[in-house]
């Protein structure tokens, strides 16, 4: 079987969008607006260097734009980068549709709550319509690129992204920002999932169970092998947390964190309720 690198494109707009923008600072002294200021940086560390000697300097923030072809040739080149980094000479990339199901099982807190939509660089848009475009785009169906990624990947394909959720499955990945290609058995895939089960994810809003960090979580886990091993494990902490509510709490949370590995897949907890 011919391996196919299959594309996290939801991060592409942001990572090439933010790389193509730029803020410079200019220093200089307030009043005189000279063509020669003291000091002309990308680094904000260097300002505050400056301002914590001198706090009554002016500083004045200019934003650049790189030209959108320049934005969109640099998007190929990282389109190019990541398949080859990944080892394969085929790819897909797949972008989120509008819907998404974790919307309607989170009950516990908003998914991805957190998230200003506001933040996104001057050519988000124009980025991944490009990328809509093309013939080798895959745009996701109530549920995200991950799963898309996930799914693949259950079929021996690559899955590239940055995304430690996809950690949660087996199979050949590729970590386009740390340049890493490695492979993870269903012993590690089901470990990590449940390491998430307790430490949450604060980047897309999952509830975590208190005071878990990653040291006590591996502590819980320890010795855990099975399925059944890990659930009866987390058990406790999610009846301490939650009370009645346990179980559905650990469903609502495992359906949030879990990659999809077949179409329509849906987490359950083989635990009994008690």
């Amino acid at each position: 079987m011919t391996k196919v690198a299959y594309i996290d494109g939801d991060i592409l707009p942001y990572k090439v969008g933010f790389a193509t923008q730029r803020t410079i600072y200019v220093i200089d002294v307030e009043g005189e607006h000279t063509c020669s200021p003291l000091l002309i940086t990308r680094s904000k560390v260097k300002v505050n260097k400056w301002l914590k000697t001198n706090p009554d300097l002016l500083v004045s923030e200019l934003e650049y734009l790189e030209e959108p072809m320049q934005a969109i040739n640099t998007l190929k080149l990282s389109i190019q980068a990541i398949v080859k980094g990944s080892g394969c000479n085929r790819f897909k990339v797949v972008l989120s549709g509008d819907d998404n199901f974790r919307e309607d099982v989170a009950t516990i807190q908003k998914y991805k709550g957190n998230r200003d939509g506001s933040v996104k660089p001057h050519y988000w848009q124009m980025l991944r319509e490009w990328i809509m475009d093309k013939p080798y785009c895959i745009v996701s169906e109530n549920e995200e690129a991950d799963d898309v990624l996930s799914k693949a990947m259950m079929e021996g394909h690559v899955g590239c992204t940055i995304d430690k959720d996809l950690d949660n499955t087996p199979g050949f990945h590729y970590n386009f920002n740390k340049k890493l290609r490695y492979n993870i058995n269903e012993e590690e895939a089901r470990h990590h999932f449940y390491m998430q089960m307790l430490m949450g994810d604060k980047a897309d809003h999952i509830p975590k169970i208190p005071g878990i960090g990653p040291a006590k979580a591996a502590k819980v886990l320890e010795g855990a092998v099975s399925v059944l091993d890990y659930e009866t494990a987390i058990r406790p902490l999610y009846r301490s947390h939650y009370g009645k509510d346990w179980w559905d709490a650990m469903e609502e949370v495992g359906q949030l964190l879990w990659m999809r590995r077949e179409d329509g897949e849906m987490w359950r907890p083989i635990i009994d309720k008690e």
